[in-house]
């Protein structure tokens, strides 16, 4: 015999984390701006359907969802690195495209000269993304309430290419 609880779908929904805090380690700093506009510098604790527990210097502090305007951690460098590799590689690929070794003199030197700089320069790109972004202490937004009130639009550029045109759209 087995026995099964259910609960109500209201109540069920309370318990639930919003999507958003799959993105939030317990540990982790936070910054969180309250709807009033005060600023919480933390560690994420426990999140709820109803609540968020931050760490703070002062201790802990439950905060009501309805409460919490916006959800930001420090931004990492990672992506600073992924910029600059994707850099080095378009700069690389130019480099090749414009040589041609099938006519050069010393066609194994410049053969080795092009798969050097589509290896080399994503890794320079990669070093430079990095230390750069390192040193920028950004924030990268989890959750913002104004933006999941206007049904998760913000900001977007589109940028499409073809063979003959660029296009690039702004969005807000």
């Amino acid at each position: 015999m087995s026995a099964s609880l259910s609960l109500p779908a209201a109540v069920a929904a309370q318990t639930e984390a919003p999507e958003w805090a799959r993105k939030v380690r317990r540990g982790a700093i936070v910054f969180v701006t309250t709807s009033g506009g005060e600023s919480i510098e933390g560690t994420a604790g426990a999140i709820t359907g109803t609540s968020m527990i931050v760490a703070t210097r002062s201790g802990p502090l439950t905060l009501a969802m309805a409460d919490i305007a916006k959800v930001q951690k420090p931004d990492g460098a990672g992506n600073g690195a992924l910029t600059g590799a994707l850099a080095g590689l378009g700069v690389g690929v130019l480099v090749v495209a414009s040589r041609d070794c099938a006519n050069d003199f010393l066609q194994s030197l410049c053969e080795t000269v092009s798969s050097a700089a589509l290896v080399g320069l994503p890794l320079i790109g990669a070093g430079l993304g990095w230390a750069i972004d390192a040193g920028v202490k950004g924030r990268d937004t989890i959750f913002d309430a104004n933006r999941a009130a206007r049904g998760g639009r913000g900001t977007r550029l589109t940028l499409s290419i073809a063979p003959r045109a660029i296009r690039a759209r702004i969005a807000f």
